[in-house]
């Protein structure tokens, strides 16, 4: 999306509708709170907002096919890292708390495949 306007001659970026930029701001927003759940316990939840101000920002009702396809597959494959971390953490590190690392690591999984698949695309 960003490289084809770029290549068009565009310098302009649209918020609205950027799925790159959603899910930079996922991906973000996933480490803030890991080490603000670490640092502070519960109150580190609030690394979420960074997740709800991108999502509010980029809200597009109407996605079109291509969008809707990558996003299905990124919503699809974001619990099997989640799931192995959990897996090594309940096996490894028995003390962590897997709520704080459940959000988290959700959040930073989606947040990079959904990049990574966005542009690719």
């Amino acid at each position: 999306m960003i490289r084809k306007a770029i290549r068009e001659g565009r310098t302009e970026m649209n918020i609205r509708g950027n799925q790159i930029f959603f899910y930079w701001t996922t991906a973000v927003s996933g480490v803030v709170t890991l080490i603000a759940c670490a640092l502070w316990g519960d109150i580190g939840l609030a690394g979420m907002l960074i997740f709800f101000v991108g999502l509010a920002l980029t809200l597009k009702t109407n996605l079109d096919e291509r969008e809707l396809q990558l996003t299905h597959k990124v919503q699809s494959l974001e619990m099997i890292p989640v799931a192995a971390a959990l897996g090594l953490i309940y096996v490894a590190f028995p003390a962590v708390n897997w709520f704080h690392t459940f959000i988290g690591l959700g959040l930073l999984a989606r947040g990079v495949l959904g990049v990574f698949f966005f542009s690719r695309q």
